[in-house]
């Protein structure tokens, strides 16, 4: 049995399929391709697939990360080539290798992303925003939507031509989706607006900002 990583992106063709609906596009496409995968024991068993973070509907990304385990030995070159000749328009793996560690995705802590949206702030309304004490947002949580502080679930904001560049929270303990640090910036910052803005996640992060 080997426990295998893989890198994926998810461009314009996949951006608005679910989890779910990946999940199950991901398991035909692994049958299609004659990969064994391993299954859970127990009265309900599942395949033994996991997926690093949850990507936001909408976003696309050249970055994302899934693990599985098969009952066979395969090389990293041709699980990608395998799976490329089945996977749904939008989806491309491009790179793969075994996971020593079972571990990998708990270092996980951010995300990176580049945003584009429909007018662009100063660099000094970020800082501004940046150093507010505290940036109030109403955000989705598991009991529901309430005002949050997300100070601390913001690492930078960064201005790079069109877009901006930002790090947020992406670990067990905080997640910030992209939507939320934009709708909290049109709070606070006067003029500006996301509007029908692009997003691409273009990096996973441990928590001293390594990519993973």
């Amino acid at each position: 049995m080997s426990r295998m990583w893989l890198r994926y992106e998810k461009g314009e063709d996949a951006k608005y399929i679910s989890h779910l609906d990946f999940l199950r596009a991901m398991t035909r496409t692994l049958r299609r391709a004659e990969i064994p995968v391993s299954f859970s024991q127990g009265f309900n068993p599942h395949p033994r697939l996991s997926f690093a973070l949850p990507l936001p509907l909408g976003t696309t990304s050249i970055c994302e990360l899934m693990e599985l385990e098969t009952d066979m030995e395969i090389s990293p070159d041709e699980l990608v080539a395998r799976l490329n000749n089945f996977v749904p328009f939008g989806l491309k793996f491009t790179e793969s290798g075994i996971s020593p560690d079972k571990n990998k995705f708990k270092a996980i802590c951010w995300s990176k992303y580049k945003i584009t949206p429909e007018t662009m702030p100063s660099e000094e309304d970020i800082a501004a925003f940046l150093s507010e004490k505290e940036i109030i947002t109403l955000k989705k949580t598991k009991s529901g939507e309430k005002e949050t502080d997300i100070k601390k679930e913001i690492a930078s904001i960064k201005i790079a031509g069109n877009d901006l560049i930002m790090i947020l929270a992406a670990g067990n303990d905080a997640y910030l989706k992209p939507e939320f640090a934009l709708c909290a910036m049109e709070k606070y910052i006067k003029g500006f607006s996301a509007g029908d803005y692009d997003c691409v996640r273009t990096g996973i992060l441990d928590k001293e900002f390594k990519y993973i």
